[in-house]
């Protein structure tokens, strides 16, 4: 049974509702999935009206978006009563890194190697620093100042911290792990971290995203279930390496994309004043 067109304002709320979105996480899905392909820079009025259909406040949003600056993401300037954010070389480089491994539809090939960051001898605020950035792109604690990450290379690792906090230089390794599961159980990983449940979580995926109707989509609501769908994506590829279990998931994700970015491009050509493309190129193999 498909959902009604006409309940999707209501299905794209209640998902933003959820306790692990969070409106930080789902602005950096905004920029690297919406902006980042055809502007570098948003005014805040503009992202006050690309976050309204998920019911976020203007003060959440405005906050989030301070955050993003203090993490680096972003610059801001005022413009007489306006403001303006600009995406820094941070953001295009964890977005471009990101691209590869969310859009990408080819086969399972992880060798099982992941890459390692110890932080024990960088300074508190750099550590800080690079432990709230980088568990947004695919790295997981597996000791209280260490991190892993089996999407990351080593060279990508090294100039994300560079990026982050300039005069770092964490201690960066290669290792397999032979017992992820037990190394879970025993404390090591993050429980998000749990390689038992990639098939789940894809399985999840699937079911939440299969049923609704595209037929009839507003546009903003098209635009809004293809950041919704992204967004859920980006959760279970940037943590976990890609597995047999994907396959239907990147498939739905592939052909759903391609509608909801045809229907949401009028919404999006007239709110960033561009002609915004109907179809996205090197995503989800379309070229």
């Amino acid at each position: 049974m498909t959902t009604p067109a006409a309940a999707t304002s209501t299905i794209v709320e209640q998902w933003a509702a959820q306790p692990h979105i969070s409106a930080r996480s789902v602005l950096v899905t905004i920029i690297g999935d919406t902006l980042i392909p055809v502007a570098s820079s948003v005014w805040m009025s503009q992202m006050l009206s690309l976050t309204e259909v998920f019911g976020f406040s203007d003060r959440l949003v405005r906050t989030s978006m301070t955050r993003l600056v203090n993490d680096g993401w972003l610059t801001n300037e005022r413009v007489g009563r306006q403001s303006r954010y600009h995406f820094t070389e941070l953001a295009l480089k964890e977005s471009a890194q990101a691209d590869g491994r969310i859009y990408g539809v080819d086969e399972a090939n992880w060798t099982g190697e992941w890459t390692l960051l110890f932080l024990t001898n960088l300074h508190a605020n750099a550590r800080q620093l690079i432990l709230d950035d980088l568990r947004w792109n695919g790295f997981v604690r597996i000791g209280r100042e260490v991190l892993a990450s089996p999407s990351s290379t080593p060279e990508d690792a090294r100039s994300l911290c560079r990026l982050i906090a300039p005069d770092s230089k964490p201690a960066v390794a290669t290792a397999s792990f032979a017992d992820v599961e037990q190394l879970v159980d025993d404390g090591f990983f993050t429980a998000d971290s749990d390689g038992a449940d990639i098939a789940q979580a894809y399985q999840q995926f699937i079911t939440q995203h299969s049923p609704i109707d595209l037929s009839k989509v507003p546009p903003t609501e098209a635009y809004a279930l293809r950041t919704m769908l992204v967004h859920d994506l980006r959760r279970i590829r940037l943590r976990w390496p890609d597995a047999l279990e994907a396959e239907p998931a990147i498939e739905l994700a592939a052909d759903r994309y391609a509608k909801l970015s045809s229907a949401a491009a009028p919404f999006l050509s007239e709110l960033l004043a561009v002609d915004y493309p109907s179809a996205m190129h090197a995503r989800f193999g379309n070229s």
